[in-house]
């Protein structure tokens, strides 16, 4: 159809050619209008042959419109396509986004779960450890009030028996001062210089064997290896204190003895308090008072039990003992210094005597 359209035209120009050509023919037109009817003719052909080309690149620039237009229809066909399968993919990820949501809610879940599962396990084995350590605790504590009982009771046992010691030694020391009174009336007492009697120990008394007065034999003591105190030396500086010590020094016993009450007196709670009353036993140590020198020790290991005095009023105190002829308690003093103060000096010389009794 498009083809037929141009040539139409051209018949048509044509024929109105010719048309006029055949009225100028017939009005006997000259030569030159000839001419210039084959001029126009010439130009005519030219430009049919120009609408020719014209309708031919038409032509061409159809069928290129058709094969454009063939390709858009194939191209959206392929667009259509695409989004179908952009449409089912998106499907198929929202699909999946929901069985995944769906699978990791699960797996969340079940690990939450199983998490809760072990806590509520260390809870219970926290819970079961508390109350093994609660009981344990309880039971501590109530050894430990057992042991502070029996402790109690330990103390409480030693305090009785040193005070039994103390007693008995007293009632022996009354025994000794009414025999002396006895023994007085009979013979002239023997006084020291100082004007206290003087009570000879029994190792140094005679004993009679075959009318003859012979001397006994002194059993072993603590004295072969045990000295006195005498690490403490007078500081000069004039107090009570020192004054005392210094008469201690010079072997005024008695003198020593009343001036360390006297500074007791006035300083009952001193630092120097244990000191002096150490020496107020040792002053009567010397003057062989040992029943009286065993109390005054006993106030030393009772009211000053971690001081440093304490082991030596001990050893002095056995040492009494021994004076007195009461072995057995000497034995038991000596093994409360081994077991209260193994570490001292004093501790040292009553092991070795306890191994040689």
């Amino acid at each position: 159809m498009k083809k037929t359209m141009p040539c139409l035209a051209i018949l048509l120009a044509l024929a109105t050619i010719f048309a006029q050509l055949c009225v100028t023919a017939s009005a006997n037109a000259d030569d030159l209008r000839v001419r210039n009817l084959e001029t126009r003719m010439t130009v005519m052909e030219r430009d049919m042959k120009a609408i020719i080309a014209q309708n031919k690149g038409q032509a061409q620039m159809g069928l290129t419109l058709d094969s454009i237009e063939a390709q858009m229809l194939q191209i959206k066909g392929h667009l259509e396509e695409n989004n179908r399968q952009l449409r089912e993919m998106d499907k198929k990820i929202k699909e999946g986004d929901a069985a995944l949501d769906k699978q990791m809610g699960t797996r969340i879940q079940d690990k939450n779960n199983e998490l809760k599962t072990q806590i509520d396990t260390k809870l219970a084995e926290m819970q079961a450890n508390l109350e093994k350590l609660a009981n344990l605790l309880n039971s501590t504590v109530g050894e430990i009030d057992t042991l502070k009982q029996l402790t109690a009771k330990a103390a409480t046992d030693q305090a009785s028996s040193a005070a039994k010691a103390a007693r008995t030694a007293q009632e022996r020391a009354e025994q000794q001062k009414e025999l002396a009174t006895a023994a007085a009336k009979e013979a002239p007492a023997k006084t020291t210089p100082a004007g206290l009697r003087e009570i000879a120990p029994e190792q140094t008394k005679k004993k009679m064997t075959g009318g003859k007065a012979t001397a006994a034999t002194p059993p072993p003591t603590a004295t072969a290896t045990a000295k006195d105190d005498d690490t403490e030396s007078p500081k000069g500086d004039g107090s009570k204190y020192d004054k005392a010590l210094t008469l201690y020094r010079d072997h005024k016993y008695k003198e020593a003895y009343s001036a360390f009450l006297d500074f007791l007196d006035k300083e009952p709670k001193g630092e120097m308090a244990p000191n002096a009353r150490f020496w107020v036993g040792d002053c009567l140590f010397k003057q062989r008072e040992y029943e009286l020198a065993i109390l005054e020790y006993q106030k030393v290991i009772a009211d000053y039990p971690k001081h440093a005095k304490a082991p030596a009023a001990l050893l002095k105190q056995g040492l009494a003992f021994e004076r007195l002829k009461d072995v057995e308690t000497a034995k038991l003093v000596y093994k409360k210094l081994v077991e209260d103060f193994p570490k001292s000096d004093q501790a040292d010389t009553a092991k070795k005597w306890i191994e040689s009794h």
